[in-house]
C-alpha cells in the first residue's frame, strides 16, 4: 500500500540533502535500495523515499501506514511550495476533480478496448499480451469458457455484453471487501485520525490491496455452466 506525491515547484536534489532539513530534525536515511535517484527522507519515526530525475526532485512515496506529513510540512516551508497527492487534480496537471475524472474514464476506455483485443487473441489460441498469474489470465479463462457456451458473445457488436459477463463472473469469486462500522466505530476512528495532524492539502487515504495472484487460481467452471 503506497501513495505518490508531487511537489507544485522544483526541488533540486541536492538542496533537499544538503542539510536545509536537518533543523527540523529531518535528514536522510541510508538503506540498501537508495540510489543517486533514489533517496529516503525520515524525521526519525516516519519516512519518504524520494525520486529524481537529472538533480529534481520527480515525486515522493509514502508507503504503508507510515504518515510523513510532518516531513511534509516541512519541505512546503523550505521550498514555499505545496505537495500534493495523487488522488488531487494537481498531481496530474489539471485544475478540477471534473477534468482528472475525464482522464482517468479515458484511460479507463483505452484500457478496456485494449483488453478486449487481447482477449479475443487468447480465445483464438494466437499469441497475446495475458500472462499466467495475473488477473487478466483469470478473465481470460472465463472469457473462454463463456464463448464455449455461446460463441456470439465474441462477436464485436456483443462487446459490451461479454465484458459486463466476464467482470459479474470475476466479482462472485473475488468479492470486494467490504468494511462496516457502527456509529461508535466510527467516532473511536475519527478520534484517532485527528492524532495524525495531517496537513490541510493531505488528506488521508485508505487503499485496498490489489488481489493476491499469488494465491490458488479460480476456477470457472464453479460458477459457469
Amino acid at each position: 500500500m503506497s501513495t505518490d506525491y508531487v511537489s507544485l515547484k522544483p526541488i533540486q536534489m541536492v538542496d533537499l540533502f544538503a542539510g536545509r532539513m536537518e533543523r527540523f530534525d529531518i535528514r536522510k536515511e541510508q538503506s540498501k535500495d537508495s540510489s543517486h535517484e533514489s533517496r529516503l527522507l525520515t524525521d526519525g519515526f516516519n519516512f519518504v523515499w524520494v525520486y529524481g530525475k537529472e538533480s529534481i526532485v520527480q515525486g515522493f512515496t509514502r508507503y504503508a501506514f507510515n504518515n510523513p506529513a510532518f516531513i511534509f510540512e516541512c519541505i512546503c516551508k523550505v521550498f514555499d511550495t505545496n505537495i500534493v497527492s495523487e488522488y488531487e487534480p494537481e498531481f496530474w496537471g489539471y485544475e478540477s476533480q471534473e477534468e482528472m475524472d475525464a482522464m482517468f474514464e479515458a484511460a479507463h476506455r483505452k484500457d478496456k478496448e485494449r483488453f478486449y483485443g487481447e482477449l479475443i487473441k487468447f480465445i483464438a489460441g494466437q499469441p497475446c499480451d495475458i500472462h499466467p498469474g495475473t488477473i487478466g489470465m483469470e478473465q481470460a479463462e472465463i472469457a473462454k469458457k463463456l464463448v464455449a457456451q455461446n460463441p456470439a458473445l465474441a462477436l464485436t457488436e456483443n462487446r459490451d455484453t461479454f465484458l459486463a459477463q466476464i467482470d459479474d463472473i470475476y466479482k462472485r469469486l473475488r468479492p470486494p471487501i467490504v468494511v462496516k462500522f457502527d456509529e461508535s466505530e466510527l467516532h473511536a476512528l475519527d478520534k484517532r485520525l485527528q492524532t495524525l495532524q495531517e496537513l490541510p492539502r493531505l488528506a488521508l487515504e485508505v487503499k485496498r490491496n490489489p488481489t493476491n495472484l499469488l494465491d490458488k487460481s479460480i476456477n470457472p467452471e464453479d460458477w459457469i455452466g
